[in-house]
């Protein structure tokens, strides 16, 4: 899990950049019914004042129906507010025909509405792909060059470093770390981390002793929402340290417990794994892994951002 450490730096990093631009615009949104917008696919629940690096935005609203009721390209200009107005359509009228009586038949039951999943994890237009081919809108086997193209507009902040990049995004769950790796310049690897922020003296610094289980849960009802229940189930716990025994933040520290859930897709061999860490920090991660270029990644024993591909997950892990 060393992989995972140069997130909790580049989130720190990233927010104080963010805190600090001084080339924001700001964009105010009116709405006479509650809606739910999203500003380039990253769901903004607080939508009357919304500070974004000045140029172009996709700006998207739906209301409580889920049907779209604004869908537009905004520029935003820097020391400068924009205010966007939207109105709620006009109802179609509705024609009713009286129904026959039905004797002796039992009403029917309304069908209870499923929760909705509001973390980021790289969901388009509120979908993952079927086939487990990508993320962010981003797919595997894609050129370095057209994944940072894409990836960098969302970002707060973006960094290179060999074989990966890395970006924060900011959600409503706080940060979102996404890295992007590539094999023979092409990608297939992508990791997503959330980890427990909180402010002091006006600066954001890591929570260590606050494991982020909102973010870990809504990850995972994300994955089953999409793809069902996973195919394996790891929780794992040694040297006296058991499940529910109140120490998971300690055991996880110590590198006592591993906690891992995996989802294949049968056909593709495409995987993604979802884990409960601690690194420098508490940490929730999840990865989606190309089947096909993970395995010529493994035959070559590929070493990306210190995790060695000819390696199991469990030896990387416990690896000092």
């Amino acid at each position: 899990m060393k992989k995972l450490k140069c997130f909790l730096a580049l989130t720190l990093l990233s927010v104080s950049l963010l805190f600090g631009q001084s080339n924001n615009g700001t964009l105010k949104i009116f709405s006479d019914e509650p809606v739910i917008v999203y500003v380039d696919q990253v769901q903004t629940p607080n939508y009357s004042e919304i500070s974004l690096v000045a140029g172009t935005h996709y700006v998207k609203a739906i209301n409580a129906d889920e049907v779209k009721v604004y869908s537009e390209i905004v520029t935003i200009v820097a020391n400068q507010v924009t205010s966007i107005f939207i109105e709620s359509p006009e109802p179609a009228p509705v024609i009713t025909q009286p129904q026959p009586v039905k004797i002796d038949e039992p009403a029917p039951v309304a069908e209870t509405p499923k929760p909705k999943n509001d973390i980021y994890i790289g969901q388009i237009d509120g979908s993952l792909p079927s086939d487990m081919d990508g993320a962010f809108g981003i797919k595997f086997g894609m050129p370095e060059a057209s994944v940072h193209q894409i990836m960098e507009k969302p970002a707060a902040q973006s960094k290179k470093s060999g074989k990966f990049y890395n970006y924060a995004i900011s959600t409503t769950e706080g940060y979102c770390i996404v890295e992007t790796r590539f094999i023979d310049s092409k990608l297939f690897d992508i990791v997503v981390g959330y980890t427990t922020l909180y402010e002091e003296n006006s600066k954001i610094k890591l929570n260590k002793n606050e494991l982020p289980f909102d973010a870990f849960n809504k990850m995972y009802s994300t994955l089953v929402a999409h793809y069902g229940e996973p195919a394996s189930v790891t929780r794992k716990f040694t040297d006296g340290y058991a499940e529910n025994d109140g120490k998971l933040l300690e055991a996880l520290k110590k590198k006592k417990a591993m906690i891992l859930y995996k989802w294949v897709h049968p056909e593709t061999g495409n995987f993604m794994l979802l884990t409960l860490a601690y690194t420098t920090a508490p940490i929730a991660a999840m990865t989606y892994t190309s089947g096909s270029l993970e395995k010529e990644a493994k035959s070559q024993g590929l070493v990306v951002n210190d995790y060695n591909y000819g390696k199991s997950f469990e030896e990387n892990y416990n690896k000092k």
